[in-house]
């Protein structure tokens, strides 16, 4: 019975060490896969340098940005969450959404953007912090007459980086501990509204 319960133990040693080295051997070709993304969106000035994410964060941001656990206990969202509003006058719907996604591009490197994701009238921007916690902004534009409304939100999803392997379940697991953004959601979001329009009419909540 002993040698059976060393026996065990070593087989989970075994396994959680193997796991570890596939992890550190997923970042490694993804540090190069990044490297080389990096210099050839340096050769070439004329495309975007959007953040690549390592393997892990790249695999689980998904979710996370979907369950956004880190707002599920409302008297602590607003520690780490930020929305503004604002028009752009005298402008079509694809317009707008061509002035967002210019927006991006203007701030991919500053904020570590991913590329922008659009569905209909909503684009949704993923930003990485340098630890790869994940911050998620969505911009849902409005046309009324001759002008688009914005409507935006920018929050942080989760107190664990998704970097970090099963980081949406341990961020579910923490969705009621309180922690801070810095002021880096309503940064993003008052630059995108700076390059999109100036001058905009603007309401914050």
């Amino acid at each position: 019975m002993l040698m059976t319960a060393r026996n065990q133990q070593q087989c989970w040693w075994l396994l959680f060490g193997g796991v570890c080295a596939v992890w550190f051997g997923l970042l490694c070709v993804q540090h190069q896969q990044r490297h080389q993304h990096h210099h050839n969106n340096s050769s070439n000035s004329g495309m975007a340098e959007f953040y690549v994410p390592t393997v892990f964060a790249r695999l689980q941001s998904s979710f996370q940005a979907a369950t956004r656990p880190a707002l599920w206990f409302s008297p602590m969202a607003h520690l780490h969450s930020r929305r503004k509003e604002w028009v752009i006058e005298h402008v079509s719907m694809d317009e707008a959404k061509n002035r967002l996604l210019s927006a991006a591009v203007a701030n991919a490197k500053e904020f570590q953007l991913a590329e922008p994701l659009m569905k209909g009238d909503t684009i949704q921007v993923l930003s990485y912090t340098k630890a790869e916690w994940l911050d998620v902004m969505e911009f849902e534009l409005e046309q009324a007459n001759e002008h688009v409304r914005i409507k935006s939100h920018s929050f942080s999803s989760g107190l664990v980086p998704v970097s970090v392997p099963g980081a949406p379940l341990l961020n579910m697991a923490t969705f009621f501990v309180p922690f801070l953004d810095h002021g880096l959601n309503g940064k993003r979001l008052k630059a995108f509204m700076q390059h999109t329009t100036h001058g905009a009419a603007e309401t914050q909540k």
